[in-house]
């Protein structure tokens, strides 16, 4: 993730690295008293996968940011934290071994 969370500073769209960024703060991470199960989180990080990469694909092929689907909209909404995503809320992970 944090391989990603680099290679995004890249990009010149703010938009685009905030919403990848915030995707791969996402997946490998649960909030505080989340009560989703193993699965249903392993199909969220999927969700949040294909959203980051529908948006990278259309920024290269020079379309407009797809709107994230209803799963995304919903994983998000787990959150407290309304600026994650953004350039100034830049967060490392690191699996535990």
């Amino acid at each position: 993730m944090l391989n990603i969370q680099v290679l995004m500073q890249r990009v010149p769209d703010a938009a685009l690295r905030d919403r990848v960024r915030e995707a791969t703060v996402f997946m490998p991470l649960s909030p505080a008293g989340d009560t989703r199960t193993w699965e249903d989180r392993r199909v969220d990080r999927m969700y949040l996968c294909a959203d980051a990469i529908a948006a990278l694909g259309a920024y290269l092929r020079v379309e407009s940011t797809p709107a994230r689907v209803g799963r995304v909209e919903a994983i998000r909404a787990l959150w407290p934290f309304p600026d994650i995503g953004s350039d100034r809320e830049t967060i490392f992970w690191e699996a535990e071994d």
